[in-house]
């Protein structure tokens, strides 16, 4: 019984992971995740623009 309790999360992972994939919910989750992630890489950009001048400055002295 304490073998299961130690996966019991991975197990629920597992389930909840076929049902998004057998109910087609893994697209509208990926839409999301992807609207998400350019929402704060773009407020990081806005809070940090020198800093990212200079990263983008150096990258492309580089090449």
């Amino acid at each position: 019984m304490e073998k299961i309790k130690e996966w019991i999360g991975a197990i629920i992972g597992v389930i909840v992971g076929i049902l998004f994939v057998v109910f087609g919910l893994w697209y509208p989750a990926l839409v999301i995740g992807i609207i998400v992630g350019f929402a704060y890489l773009g407020n990081y950009a806005q809070k940090n623009k020198g800093e990212l001048k200079e990263k983008l400055k150096n990258f492309i002295d580089k090449i």
